[in-house]
Order: structure tokens, then C-alpha cells, then sequence
């Protein structure tokens, strides 16, 4: 059996955010596709190499950039596109 222990003094209270920026608004699933949740890609804006494959640092459709993510290629099956596009211009 496995057990988090913190520590509760270090803990502090919740305050609502002063500044727009501050907040953290959930946005609604775009489409669910085999019983997964899709979200959609807006760009892809770096590569970078990851063990034997390839990860791309995803920015998602409206979302900001605070929530891009690096993402493995073999994830990203639905976004051939993108990729192809990605490759064009950083190919040059």
C-alpha cells in the first residue's frame, strides 16, 4: 500500500483570482473518438528527439500557450496534416 504524506502547514487557502489572466477556464471536448477525449490542435510549434521517436510541442485551439504540450509522434495520428505543414516550413 502506498501513502502520500504532506505536510498540512504548508498548505494555504484558496482565494479567488484577482486578474483575468489568473484564471483557469475549462474549455469543452471538441469530439470524442473511440471512446477517447480529442482536443484540437491549433499548430505545432517545435520537434524535438524523444528515445527512438520524435515529440512535438502542441499548441491546442484555443487554449493559451501556458498549455502547449509535448506531445510523442505516434500519438498524433490525427494530425497528419499538421505535421506535413510543420515539416514544410521548418524544412524551409
Amino acid at each position: 500500500m502506498i501513502y502520500n504524506v504532506f505536510n498540512e502547514n504548508l498548505l494555504t487557502k484558496w482565494r479567488e483570482p484577482k486578474f483575468q489572466k489568473q484564471k483557469n477556464t475549462l474549455l469543452p471536448l471538441l469530439e470524442i473518438i473511440n471512446e477517447e477525449k480529442e482536443y484540437e490542435i491549433e499548430a505545432i510549434r517545435k520537434h524535438r528527439k524523444q528515445g527512438n521517436g520524435t515529440q512535438y510541442l502542441v499548441h491546442w485551439k484555443r487554449y493559451s500557450n501556458k498549455n502547449n504540450k509535448w506531445i510523442l509522434d505516434s500519438r498524433l495520428e490525427h494530425a497528419k496534416e499538421l505535421l506535413k505543414d510543420y515539416w514544410h516550413i521548418a524544412l524551409g
